[in-house]
């Protein structure tokens, strides 16, 4: 008689954290080999993406539509998330850095000394 769990326990999860991680299939009607080099080396596809959003409302200015107030409006929500997530992430770098010289004030001292030395 076997007991539940009694046996072997061990299972891959790999199919179950390609399920759960966000994956993006694009089809390119171009050179996907091309298209991977540009966004991992030259700008994102937000970075396109936010260069021709910032382009036309400046190429449309004294112009007004619906669509240009949409574009407007999303493009100032955008900033908005940005200059955010700069500032949680700045006041996490100050938090962690405030629990490094807490628990280890020689590891933070060197690694003020470290990161100011390589300016």
């Amino acid at each position: 008689m076997r007991w539940p769990l009694s046996g072997r326990v061990d299972q891959n999860f790999n199919a179950l954290a390609n399920l759960l991680s966000p994956h993006f299939a694009f089809n390119f009607a171009g050179n996907a080999d091309i298209e991977k080099d540009v966004v991992a080396n030259i700008a994102s596809y937000g970075n396109q993406l936010g260069l021709i959003s910032k382009v036309l409302l400046e190429i449309s200015e004294g112009q007004s539509s619906e669509k240009l107030n949409e574009l407007s409006a999303m493009v100032e929500k955008i900033d908005k998330a940005k200059a955010d997530h700069k500032h949680k992430t700045k006041r996490a770098a100050i938090e962690a850095m405030s629990r490094l010289r807490n628990h280890d004030p020689d590891a933070f001292a060197k690694l003020l000394s470290d990161y100011t030395a390589k300016k």
